[in-house]
């Protein structure tokens, strides 16, 4: 975990040089997949590991500018399952197998909803930004998560951009009703997207596990 503090850039050794505790967050964002629920994409990469001899890195890769026009909106999952069976060479078939995947297997990350609710209890706002298709939102937010825990919520899908995008951000304090950056504080597991939010004014850590978000909230006095 690291810290990235107001104009900064990420580095590990900057959460043991700010005094976070000066710092009164108004409202805390949390990555959605990956953060508070597991990455929906998890299970493509362990199937195209076994079938394809993928690395995670380089099948990343191969659909890259397939995942952005999904998590923005601009296609659908039939469309985006279908392109992604082709870039890597498997049969059409994986596709319709591939798309049921991540609605049986996405979960709640363990140790996550005891911490949403000790924030929402202090009074503390929790809102949400990701990158995210509207397929996925929707069953997240109706089967996994309560979406009524989460305001304000700023999702690619919506927006039709995407983090480390600065108009996330932008949108994000607009929609907390928050005018300095600094009141805010952001969660999450890309080093890309806490670089952009550090540059832009915001707290932010850099959390990969439940124990480190924890530990990030702890430095802020938002949780005990």
């Amino acid at each position: 975990m690291g810290y990235v503090g107001p104009g900064a850039v990420f580095f590990e050794l900057l959460i043991n040089c700010f005094d976070s505790s000066r710092v009164m967050v108004q409202v805390v964002f949390f990555d959605l997949c990956g953060v508070l629920v597991s990455d929906p994409l998890d299970p493509w990469y362990a199937s195209v590991k076994r079938s394809h001899g993928l690395e995670r890195l380089e099948a990343y890769g191969k659909i890259r500018h397939l995942w952005k026009d999904f998590k923005q909106g601009s296609i659908d999952e039939f469309s985006f399952w279908d392109m992604v069976a082709a870039a890597v060479g498997a049969p059409p078939s994986k596709a319709a197998a591939w798309r049921l995947v991540p609605y049986a297997e996405v979960k709640v990350i363990e140790g996550v909803k005891p911490l949403i609710h000790s924030l929402i209890a202090s009074g503390v706002k929790v809102g949400i930004i990701s990158n995210i298709s509207r397929e996925w939102k929707d069953h997240i937010f109706s089967r996994v998560l309560p979406m009524a825990w989460f305001d304000p919520l700023v999702l690619s899908c919506d927006l039709g951009c995407s983090k480390p995008d600065k108009v996330m951000f932008e949108k994000a304090l607009q929609a907390a009703g928050v005018s300095d950056p600094k009141d805010c504080l952001f969660i999450d597991n890309g080093r890309k997207n806490i670089e952009a939010a550090g540059s832009l004014g915001w707290q932010a850590v850099f959390a990969e596990d439940t124990e480190q978000i924890r530990r990030g909230l702890e430095r802020f006095g938002l949780i005990r």
